[in-house]
């Protein structure tokens, strides 16, 4: 499976008349793991090497968001930028519920990991 099928799903949440806002949630969630899953492909085709400054402590997704912002290469080091503001509207999404998650907040979140997923794209080796 490739990362793109999460943002797939996500956009197909988002394109009937009427969205709940689970789907909204969803659609977030799912959209973030397409950035999480494209950004890990990311590391291992251009690996750091500033591992050192990232925390031992902390989850593989901050891990991974750390490693990526710590990077050398100023593209990749922009992905681990985006990818920690998409994961900050997933947490919301998927923790938050008493705050509304709206269709707006989704579609947001939908278009962010579309640019981040784009600039992934055109980043080349040094």
């Amino acid at each position: 499976m490739e990362p793109i099928e999460f943002l797939k799903s996500a956009e197909v949440l988002l394109e009937k008349e009427s969205v709940a806002e689970v789907e909204c949630r969803n659609a977030a969630s799912r959209a973030y793991y397409s950035a999480y899953h494209s950004c890990l492909d990311l590391s291992k085709r251009y690996p750091t090497t500033n591992d050192n400054r990232v925390k031992k402590d902390v989850g593989m997704h901050e891990k991974l968001i750390q490693t990526l912002c710590e990077h050398q290469d100023v593209q990749v080091k922009s992905a681990g930028y985006s990818l920690r503001q998409v994961k900050t509207r997933r947490v919301k999404a998927d923790y938050k519920l008493v705050q509304n998650f709206t269709l707006q907040d989704a579609k947001f979140t939908v278009n962010s990991v579309q640019k981040l997923l784009q600039e992934i794209g055109k980043i080349q080796p040094v």
